[in-house]
């Protein structure tokens, strides 16, 4: 599915960060991290802090200040994430001074745990995140259990090929049908849905600007129905991707 603004570029912006006392030394500071690798040695090694026979972790104020360099785009894709960079992503989401654009984590190798670390920084998040992207993440059901508490948080979800059947979809949906503003899209190509699911689907066909069911299992007579669905609330035939 094509997703609104896929032209943006994912690379962060750059900063010049004068060195200051509470930092390890100054080779640390140089770019903003361009990838996961310089974000775990920089951002997870300034939160957390390891010196021989003693760890310093870093003050509220010093996290706060550290936020402030930080880009609004985080690009993760196709690195796997470990425990240590989960817990510095998910401390430093919050204090950000603007709303996150993108957050990019597809295909990180993400599990239960580190999704819902990263899922507690972005529902302490002051304003919506843009785009979140967990797709090709083998995440199952009870992981989006998890993703579905933080929907008001994000505009736009990619949960493609993240292996949700009905059990994950019917929590999803029944979060999104209590949204206040309606997403402007969810993706779930890939994923193990069918014909079965097509009910669900069409509850929340209102409720999300642009959906994106291609390559799941779903019949033609079964689009047809959801399509008549569109018809009968006034919503464009363009709202459904397949």
């Amino acid at each position: 599915m094509e997703k609104a603004g896929s032209s943006r570029m994912h690379d962060c912006q750059t900063h010049d960060v004068s060195p200051k006392p509470w930092m390890l030394d100054s080779s640390e500071v140089n770019d903003q991290p361009k990838n996961v690798l310089d974000f775990t040695s920089d951002i997870t090694k300034r939160l957390n802090i390891t010196r021989p026979g003693k760890r310093l972790r870093k003050k509220d104020y010093e996290k706060d200040y550290l936020a402030k360099f930080l880009p609004l785009k985080f690009y993760f894709r196709n690195t796997p994430f470990t425990s240590s960079t989960a817990h510095a992503l998910g401390q430093i989401l919050p204090r950000l001074c603007g709303p996150v654009k993108e957050l990019d984590l597809c295909r990180c190798n993400l599990n239960l745990d580190s999704l819902r670390i990263i899922c507690g920084g972005i529902s302490k998040l002051n304003y919506k995140m843009e785009f979140l992207d967990v797709g090709g993440n083998e995440l199952g059901d009870e992981e989006v259990k998890i993703i579905s508490v933080i929907l008001n948080k994000v505009e736009g979800l990619e949960l493609m090929a993240c292996g949700i059947s009905a059990t994950g979809l019917k929590v999803l949906c029944g979060e999104i049908k209590e949204l206040e503003t309606p997403m402007k899209f969810l993706d779930l190509r890939g994923n193990y849905l069918g014909d079965e699911e097509v009910k669900l689907i069409s509850g929340i066909l209102n409720k999300v600007v642009k959906l994106g069911p291609r390559g799941c299992a779903i019949s033609k007579d079964r689009k047809q129905i959801l399509h008549e669905e569109l018809k009968r609330l006034g919503l464009p035939k363009s709202t459904i991707d397949f």
